[in-house]
């Protein structure tokens, strides 16, 4: 039920860093949830569907860059990574629907400011056009 793993992590941030920032397998977890809470916002926002695993090598990226700043790399005093840094502006870019992931088709109803338009069970509808003039 994770986008990223500790082994995730030690590649591409390396073990030291990525220690420092969760010394433990709970710390670490916990990050991670948080991290893929907010990449799934973002990528709700934007119209896409995630489930609870991933194997989109940007969404993973993304949940790295997102568990780094949730993990307080720079609170640490440590570097962060350009290619974390990078991912994480990524982040905001695919909030606002800028950026698109690939691999993945954006549901245009599902997004923000999407629209599904369901047909009536023949009840008459509770709003009219009388009722709502001068609203």
């Amino acid at each position: 039920m994770a986008f990223i793993d500790t082994v995730y992590a030690d590649t591409l941030i390396g073990e030291s860093a990525r220690r420092a920032l969760a010394p433990t397998q709970a710390a670490f977890d916990t990050f991670e949830e948080v991290a893929r809470a907010d990449v799934q916002s973002a990528a709700q926002a934007a119209g896409y569907a995630l489930g609870d695993t991933t194997t989109n090598a940007m969404v993973r990226k993304l949940t790295l860059a997102s568990w780094w700043i949730h993990a307080g790399g720079f609170r640490q005093g440590l570097t962060a990574p350009p290619a974390i840094m990078q991912a994480y502006e990524d982040l905001d870019r695919v909030r606002a629907g800028s950026m698109p992931i690939p691999g993945l088709s954006p549901s245009t109803e599902d997004g923000v400011g999407g629209i599904l338009v369901s047909s009536t069970s023949g009840r008459p509808p509770r709003l009219t056009r009388d009722k709502l003039t001068g609203f």
